[in-house]
């Protein structure tokens, strides 16, 4: 027998268990037990900041650049092979703002937290919220603050995050 995954295999007493996601085959119980979560695919702002409302896995197919930070409220996990921007963002929120939750981050992509304020952060953990990174490249190059030029915040967690 031959299984990919991208969370877990293992072998016990020469039987497969495999977990993908939410889903688990257990040979040794002859059973296989199903819950599939869909990707939605991104393209836009606005589908970006709906399907990280709803949770779930997201994958973002195009280069975004939002006016301000996507607010992570819920598990979420997130494949991004594109570039992920807040360029004109004048708060300083980052470019994703975990509250509550758990946002997974997978991809090759970039997240450039590339805003006008004194943090030009790409990921801001906070309250209860938390974030697991597994893969992609994180960069605020380029930003600019009249304030402090010379502090920035890149990956940032506070209060219980």
């Amino acid at each position: 027998m031959i299984v990919t995954t991208r969370k877990h295999s293992y072998f016990v007493n020469d039987l497969a268990t495999v977990e993908l996601g939410s889903t688990v085959l257990d040979l040794k119980k002859n059973q296989m037990y199903m819950h599939l979560v869909p990707v939605v695919s991104v393209t836009s702002v606005e589908e970006l900041t709906n399907a990280i409302a709803d949770g779930g896995n997201v994958n973002i197919t195009e280069d975004i650049d939002a006016l301000t930070a996507f607010e992570v409220k819920v598990d979420t996990v997130i494949t991004n092979n594109s570039v992920i921007t807040v360029s004109e963002d004048t708060v300083g929120d980052g470019v994703f703002m975990v509250t509550n939750g758990t946002l997974t981050l997978d991809g090759k992509g970039t997240i450039n937290g590339l805003g006008k304020n004194d943090y030009s952060m790409a990921i801001w953990a906070k309250d209860n919220g938390k974030v697991v990174i597994n893969d992609g490249y994180f960069t605020n190059v380029g930003a600019t603050t009249e304030n402090d030029p010379s502090h920035f915040d890149l990956i940032y967690a506070s209060g219980n995050a």
